[in-house]
């Protein structure tokens, strides 16, 4: 806020110090601004934003000398951290979509867009893949075959493929792919995952 005040105070850029006529709209506030205070503005507008840059500058300084930068990750989150249920809050972001989907033969892109937003919060609640491994995850088509896994550690990526053993939707990631991937979790094996067929999980992956 200081450092707004000091720009529009500036000389020749300033856009207060440009505009003086502002100077007749001022009022008193009983305790804060006088009638004398007023027009000692209005008599010499460019020393009025002058000593307000010059005042500016000053407490930008004495602010800089104690400021600690502060920066809680888990601000955003926390009503959903402390809820009963973390998990449970996130599902019903899907299940408020799935209430709102667009009837895909008037609005086919809406339609599409609604079913991609339900699908990375189901997958990222199913998973808890950082949003990196979630973006690049592959499509592998029923019926066709899937990438090898060697494949898939040489381009570092996942991919989301139809498990005719399991009968169910899998999810093969190599380790390699992870930003920790020498941690003990994967002791050097891919990441499997079989997708539940919940809340119609399924249908929408298929659509």
């Amino acid at each position: 806020m200081l450092s707004v005040a000091a720009a529009i105070c500036r000389e020749e850029t300033g856009w207060l110090r440009q505009s003086p006529r502002m100077g007749s709209s001022l009022r008193p506030i009983e305790g804060l601004i006088t009638e004398v205070d007023i027009s000692a503005v209005q008599s010499d507008w460019p020393a009025a934003c002058d000593r307000m840059y010059k005042h500016a500058r000053l407490r930008i300084k004495e602010i800089d000398r104690v400021a600690r930068v502060h920066r809680d990750p888990f601000e955003p989150i926390l009503p959903v951290l402390e809820a009963p249920s973390p998990v449970g809050e996130y599902r019903k972001i899907t299940e408020e979509i799935l209430q709102r989907i667009p009837d895909e033969r008037h609005n086919a892109r809406a339609a599409a867009e609604a079913v991609r937003a339900f699908l990375m919060l189901r997958i990222g609640l199913h998973t808890g893949l950082r949003q990196k491994n979630l973006r690049e995850l592959m499509l592998c088509q029923p019926g066709t075959l899937p990438t090898s896994e060697r494949k898939l550690e040489d381009m570092k990526r996942g991919e989301l493929r139809w498990s005719s053993r399991d009968q169910g939707w899998e999810i093969l990631i190599p380790s390699v792919a992870f930003k920790n991937a020498n941690s003990s979790f994967f002791g050097s094996k891919p990441f499997r995952l079989i997708l539940p067929d919940l809340g119609r999980l399924y249908e929408l992956i298929e659509a």
